[in-house]
Protein backbone atom coordinates (compact mmCIF):
# COMPACT_ATOMS: atom_id res chain seq x y z
CA UNK A 1 0.00 0.00 0.00
CA UNK A 2 2.84 2.41 0.83
CA UNK A 3 4.45 1.64 -2.52
CA UNK A 4 1.17 2.33 -4.29
CA UNK A 5 0.82 5.72 -2.53
CA UNK A 6 4.35 6.66 -3.55
CA UNK A 7 3.65 5.79 -7.17
CA UNK A 8 0.36 7.68 -7.26
CA UNK A 9 1.60 10.89 -5.66
CA UNK A 10 5.39 11.25 -5.75
CA UNK A 11 5.01 15.04 -5.53
CA UNK A 12 3.57 14.63 -2.04
CA UNK A 13 6.98 13.50 -0.85
CA UNK A 14 8.57 16.88 -1.60
CA UNK A 15 7.41 18.68 1.55
CA UNK A 16 8.87 15.89 3.66
CA UNK A 17 12.21 16.24 1.88
CA UNK A 18 12.25 19.99 2.43
CA UNK A 19 10.92 19.94 5.99
CA UNK A 20 14.36 19.64 7.54
CA UNK A 21 15.49 23.20 6.75
CA UNK A 22 12.15 24.52 7.96
CA UNK A 23 12.51 22.69 11.25
CA UNK A 24 16.04 24.07 11.53
CA UNK A 25 14.61 27.56 11.06
CA UNK A 26 12.15 26.90 13.87
CA UNK A 27 15.09 26.38 16.18
CA UNK A 28 16.09 30.02 15.73
CA UNK A 29 15.26 32.52 18.43
CA UNK A 30 12.60 35.09 17.66
CA UNK A 31 15.30 37.76 17.29
CA UNK A 32 17.29 35.57 14.88
CA UNK A 33 14.18 34.85 12.82
CA UNK A 34 13.48 38.58 12.51
CA UNK A 35 17.04 39.24 11.36
CA UNK A 36 16.98 36.37 8.88
CA UNK A 37 13.64 37.61 7.52
CA UNK A 38 15.16 41.06 7.03
CA UNK A 39 18.20 39.63 5.26
CA UNK A 40 16.02 37.46 3.04
CA UNK A 41 13.94 40.52 2.16
CA UNK A 42 17.15 42.39 1.26
CA UNK A 43 18.13 39.44 -0.92
CA UNK A 44 14.76 39.66 -2.70
CA UNK A 45 15.28 43.37 -3.28
CA UNK A 46 18.78 42.68 -4.64
CA UNK A 47 17.23 40.24 -7.10
CA UNK A 48 14.77 42.91 -8.25
CA UNK A 49 17.56 45.46 -8.71
CA UNK A 50 19.66 42.94 -10.61
CA UNK A 51 16.73 42.08 -12.90
CA UNK A 52 16.00 45.76 -13.48
CA UNK A 53 19.65 46.40 -14.35
CA UNK A 54 19.51 43.62 -16.94
CA UNK A 55 16.24 45.01 -18.31
CA UNK A 56 17.76 48.49 -18.67
CA UNK A 57 20.77 47.05 -20.46
CA UNK A 58 18.54 45.09 -22.82
CA UNK A 59 16.26 48.07 -23.46
CA UNK A 60 19.30 50.19 -24.35
CA UNK A 61 20.77 47.55 -26.66
CA UNK A 62 17.40 47.06 -28.41
CA UNK A 63 16.89 50.79 -28.88
CA UNK A 64 13.96 51.09 -26.48
CA UNK A 65 15.99 53.43 -24.24
CA UNK A 66 18.35 56.14 -25.33
CA UNK A 67 21.73 56.22 -23.63
CA UNK A 68 20.64 59.12 -21.44
CA UNK A 69 17.38 57.38 -20.45
CA UNK A 70 19.26 54.21 -19.58
CA UNK A 71 21.86 56.21 -17.61
CA UNK A 72 19.15 57.98 -15.60
CA UNK A 73 17.30 54.73 -14.82
CA UNK A 74 20.55 53.00 -13.91
CA UNK A 75 21.57 55.88 -11.63
CA UNK A 76 18.30 55.51 -9.72
CA UNK A 77 18.89 51.78 -9.34
CA UNK A 78 22.43 52.36 -8.15
CA UNK A 79 21.16 54.80 -5.52
CA UNK A 80 18.60 52.23 -4.39
CA UNK A 81 21.32 49.57 -4.17
CA UNK A 82 23.58 51.89 -2.17
CA UNK A 83 20.77 52.75 0.24
CA UNK A 84 19.82 49.08 0.61
CA UNK A 85 23.43 48.14 1.31
CA UNK A 86 24.18 50.97 3.76
CA UNK A 87 20.86 51.31 5.56
CA UNK A 88 19.87 47.67 5.25
CA UNK A 89 22.50 44.97 5.03
CA UNK A 90 25.26 46.90 6.79
CA UNK A 91 22.92 47.91 9.62
CA UNK A 92 22.21 44.30 10.63
CA UNK A 93 24.06 43.50 13.85
CA UNK A 94 24.75 39.79 14.13
CA UNK A 95 26.83 39.84 17.31
CA UNK A 96 23.71 39.95 19.53
CA UNK A 97 22.21 36.87 17.91
CA UNK A 98 22.57 33.48 19.45
CA UNK A 99 20.97 30.67 17.51
CA UNK A 100 21.08 32.32 14.08
CA UNK A 101 24.32 34.23 14.33
CA UNK A 102 26.30 32.11 11.87
CA UNK A 103 23.44 31.95 9.35
CA UNK A 104 22.87 35.69 9.50
CA UNK A 105 26.58 36.46 9.29
CA UNK A 106 26.96 34.15 6.29
CA UNK A 107 23.98 35.62 4.43
CA UNK A 108 25.17 39.13 5.20
CA UNK A 109 28.58 38.33 3.66
CA UNK A 110 26.90 36.83 0.61
CA UNK A 111 24.74 39.94 0.16
CA UNK A 112 27.73 42.24 0.56
CA UNK A 113 29.63 40.28 -2.09
CA UNK A 114 26.58 40.34 -4.34
CA UNK A 115 26.23 44.10 -3.97
CA UNK A 116 29.87 44.49 -5.02
CA UNK A 117 29.25 42.31 -8.08
CA UNK A 118 26.14 44.28 -8.98
CA UNK A 119 28.10 47.53 -8.69
CA UNK A 120 30.68 46.07 -11.07
CA UNK A 121 27.99 45.25 -13.65
CA UNK A 122 26.46 48.69 -13.21
CA UNK A 123 29.85 50.37 -13.65
CA UNK A 124 30.42 48.43 -16.87
CA UNK A 125 27.01 49.50 -18.17
CA UNK A 126 27.68 53.12 -17.15
CA UNK A 127 30.90 52.95 -19.18
CA UNK A 128 29.01 51.62 -22.17
CA UNK A 129 26.44 54.39 -21.84
CA UNK A 130 29.14 57.08 -21.51
CA UNK A 131 30.74 55.83 -24.71
CA UNK A 132 27.39 55.98 -26.48
CA UNK A 133 26.84 59.57 -25.32
CA UNK A 134 30.13 60.81 -26.80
Amino acid sequence: QQQQQQQQAPHQQLPQQHSRPRSAERCLSARSEVMMDKLLDFERQFEEIDASTAAISEAFRCGQFSASQARDELAQLEATLDRLQCEGVDSIDTYELGSGQEQARSLRKILTRRADEMHGRMDALFGELRDALK
